[in-house]
This record gives structure tokens, C-alpha cells and sequence, in this order.
């Protein structure tokens, strides 16, 4: 195994910032399932979160 170091030691020598390296990616948008969605709660204005994700 390799030599582990202090994230502040590795951001430091990076120039970053500690906490950018527990930056996670946010999965890319859908499109098409947001359309759905918003398609599903104008039809049924009267649905929760459940009933439209079962629908």
C-alpha cells in the first residue's frame, strides 16, 4: 500500500479547499422523466408524492 497523507497536507499543496474533496457529482438531469412528472402532477393536481411516483 502507499503512504497515506493529511487531507489538509494534500489541500494545501493542491491549492484547494479541504471540503472539495468530498465533492460528489450530481447525477445528470432527466429530462424526460421532469417532463413526466410535471405532466402526472397537472393532471392530477390532487396527488401526493406517491400516488405520482405510482402513477
Amino acid at each position: 500500500m502507499g503512504k497515506q497523507y493529511p487531507k489538509a497536507v494534500v489541500s494545501r499543496v493542491l491549492g484547494t479547499s479541504r471540503s472539495s474533496q468530498y465533492y460528489e457529482n450530481k447525477p445528470a438531469e432527466d429530462k424526460a422523466l421532469d417532463a413526466e412528472i410535471q405532466s402526472v402532477c397537472a393532471e392530477f393536481p390532487r396527488y401526493g408524492y406517491r400516488r405520482v411516483t405510482a402513477e
